[in-house]
């Protein structure tokens, strides 16, 4: 029986697991991707004036008009001391 073949064949094997084995690491790591940036957040909605608003909705008011949300405007109250503020609202044109 012959070893020669087996010998070199096992030498082979362990030549090419050392050199696999020493290969650099950072050529067989996965490319590193930065993080996508994460977009700015909205602009805060542009401050109403309350007075405004409600003159408005009164102008706009019908018996089929659908209900304003208010949940995400931003008020500012200018006339919060002006006791006219809304008078001619609901006094005869």
């Amino acid at each position: 029986m012959n070893s020669k073949p087996i010998g070199l064949a096992l030498l082979a094997f362990v030549a090419c697991t050392a050199i696999t084995g020493c290969s650099d690491s950072d050529t067989m790591a996965p490319p590193v991707v930065a993080p996508p940036t994460p977009e700015p957040p909205p602009e805060p909605p542009a401050a109403i004036g309350f007075t405004d608003f409600v003159t408005d909705q009164f102008a706009a008011t019908a018996d089929t008009t659908d209900p304003e949300q208010v949940d995400d405007k931003d008020f500012t109250f200018d006339d919060e001391d002006n006791p006219d503020a809304f008078s001619g609202l609901l006094s005869d044109p």
